[in-house]
């Protein structure tokens, strides 16, 4: 009786327990399995909770739902011992029953095509359900042979801690001890970084400076061990950068970003890695006016589209005042303001703009952002050329375009043409500005041989 209430307190936690939006992780099927060595990695507990697909036989965790699975595959270099511990970081004091229902299956010649039939019961090697009723966590113990293959899942246990979730740590315990088997390390070296989630949390708006911070947490798996760690706030543009080592989670914190009240997207990535995440957090609304720059682009010159840039105010009270620079000249500005926003300057020529000040009716307000315009014009020039019957000319159209599109249809620099007539070509640079012009070539008749007359 004791083992179906603690069994149903697991499924009711993760059935009924909000989503937290903390990035969802990838291994919640087994196909997605993630390779494992023994080397710590971690996860978060508090996530989007998978219900387990079908297939794989969870007989020996008795009835209920299983939910908030993960899944990790490994293999064994030599024979021996494996002692698995899954635990909480910290510890949850405040959920009793932190269970961690886990099982292995082995042992596999290979990878194959396991998922999900060949994960039977015959192949249930260990089954661990109530190794975690007394927090940290759950342990698992297994014999592997060399040069198989095996399958772990487990479930977390639920237990959450607003607003951050727990970390779960996996690791082998008897790692490197006599008699303990070696998992394969090359398995895991192998892999892509992999983000697990982003906590995001914002502090009050200081009434001062019309700013917030916002301070979290990152967790990954198989980080880079180089390059750096980039958390930043894609709204304003603010970032932090965190140095390696990493182990598993880091700290970041984004200072003094403008209080607009609107969503902005916190993204995540290594720059020596090949994994990203991005959350979403609100940002607190100030009592004065938050003024905020974008667009930008570029122009194709002389007579191109111009490029648009952007003024947007946040909170305060209309009417609103604004002024901007252009390459650090300022320029005429709008008092008065009720809008529509954006306000849209219309930019012909190349050069960066900055928000210089952005006030509200009520009060002063802060300024951010710039929009940076650049232009291009390609220039291409041919030659009439005369020539005598049957020569050959060459018409260049000139290195560095990306692109030439002749009027014969040929796409190459240089055009060669035996007959007269007028040729044109339109050539557009990378930004796909483009530029035109013909030539004409004419021909000289080949001068007859005279006609010598004998009498």
């Amino acid at each position: 009786m004791l083992l179906r209430k603690y069994w149903f307190c697991v499924i009711a936690i993760a059935l009924f327990s909000p989503f937290l939006s903390y990035g969802q992780w990838p291994n919640y099927l087994c196909e997605t399995a993630l390779p494992f060595c023994g080397e710590p990695i971690i996860q978060p507990s508090s996530n989007w909770c998978y219900l387990a697909q079908t297939g794989p036989s969870y007989t020996c965790f008795g009835p209920g739902v299983i939910n908030c699975v993960h899944w990790f595959y490994f293999r064994a270099i030599s024979s021996g011992s494996v002692q698995i511990m899954i635990e909480h970081i910290p510890p949850a004091p405040s959920c009793p029953y932190a269970l961690f229902p886990n099982i292995v299956w082995g042992h596999f010649e290979s990878m194959g095509d396991l998922c999900t039939d060949s994960l039977d019961n015959a192949h249930v090697l260990t089954c661990n359900f109530l190794g975690a009723i007394s927090p940290p966590g759950a342990i698992l113990n297994f014999e592997v042979i060399a040069g198989k293959y095996y399958y772990l899942m487990f479930v977390h246990s639920g237990c959450y801690s607003p607003p951050l979730s727990y970390i779960i740590t996996i690791s082998q315990t008897n790692r490197g001890q006599p008699g303990a088997g070696v998992l394969d390390c090359d398995l895991v070296y192998n892999q892509p970084c992999i983000i697990t989630f982003i906590y995001a949390d914002t502090t009050p708006c200081n009434t001062s400076t019309n700013t917030f911070n916002i301070n979290g947490l990152v967790g990954f798996m198989y980080p880079p061990s180089s390059g750096s760690l980039v958390v930043k706030d894609v709204n304003s543009g603010l970032m932090d950068i965190i140095s390696p080592p990493f182990a598993g989670q880091s700290n970041f914190s984004i200072k003094n970003i403008p209080c607009d009240g609107q969503v902005h997207t916190i993204e995540a990535w290594f720059t020596d890695g090949e994994c990203s995440l991005d959350t979403t957090i609100v940002a607190p609304q100030g009592e004065c006016a938050i003024g905020v720059m974008s667009g930008g682009g570029h122009i194709c010159l002389p007579t191109g589209t111009p490029t648009e840039v952007y003024i947007t105010a946040y909170g305060g009270l209309p009417p609103y005042s604004f002024s901007w620079s252009f390459n650090g000249v300022p320029q005429p500005g709008v008092s008065g303001y009720n809008g529509p926003w954006p306000y849209v300057i219309s930019a012909t020529e190349a050069g960066t703009y900055a928000l210089l000040s952005m006030s509200g009716s009520d009060c002063p307000g802060t300024a951010t952002g710039s929009a940076v315009v650049t232009a291009s014009e390609p220039i291409v020039t041919l030659n009439d050329t005369t020539v005598c019957a049957g020569e050959a000319v060459v018409l260049d159209a000139g290195a560095g375009f990306s692109t030439y599109v002749w009027s014969t249809g040929y796409t190459g620099q240089a055009l060669t043409v035996t007959e007269p007539g007028t040729y044109s070509v339109t050539v557009s640079d990378s930004f796909s500005c483009q530029a035109s012009d013909s030539a004409t070539v004419t021909h000289h008749p080949i001068p007859q041989p005279l006609l010598i007359k004998h009498n």
